[in-house]
């Protein structure tokens, strides 16, 4: 995979209507593939980066640079605390189990280094369970274009029974 691709925020859908896997690296234009499986739209989607990278230089135009991806809020900390470990994800990023449960009781938000850690702790475990090596978020898409469900990382894990502890 080429190395710059990684610093994007890549979006893998499944698109029930079509039958197919969707990758999308939504900071660049027009950088979307699809394939039967998910390595085959990953695969795709890094040729397509590429090219596109030759194409922004043939025309003296700068690549468009990566976004930060969201950090998570404590209400979708919330949500994941149903189906994850909370201490064992504190204690993974340094914070105190009983501190993160509490912030999770009264609704305290999230410092932004604690926001950060937690992000990057969830997204490295989901990396290490799919197998996949980039900032890759997942979601399922039903029916038509239209009426696209997306869920996101830890709602996708829920779905599927994945434990990311």
């Amino acid at each position: 995979m080429n190395e710059l691709m990684k610093d994007y925020h890549i979006e893998l859908t499944w698109s029930g209507e079509n039958q197919w896997w969707v990758a999308d690296i939504p900071d660049i234009p027009f950088c979307a593939t699809d394939g039967a499986t998910p390595e085959e739209a990953l695969m795709a989607l890094n040729e397509t980066f590429e090219v596109l990278q030759e194409v922004y230089e043939e025309d003296s135009e700068s690549f468009p640079e990566p976004k930060k991806p969201p950090l998570p809020t404590i209400e979708t900390l919330k949500e994941a605390s149903k189906y994850l470990k909370i201490s064992r994800i504190a204690e993974s990023v340094g914070m105190n189990p009983h501190t993160l449960q509490t912030k999770l009781k009264r609704g305290s938000p999230l410092k932004e280094e604690e926001a950060s850690k937690i992000l990057n702790f969830i997204a490295e475990k989901w990396k290490t369970i799919a197998g996949i090596d980039t900032k890759t978020n997942y979601h399922n898409t039903t029916g038509k274009a239209s009426n696209r469900k997306k869920t996101e990382l830890i709602t996708h894990s829920k779905k599927h029974k994945v434990p990311l502890n």
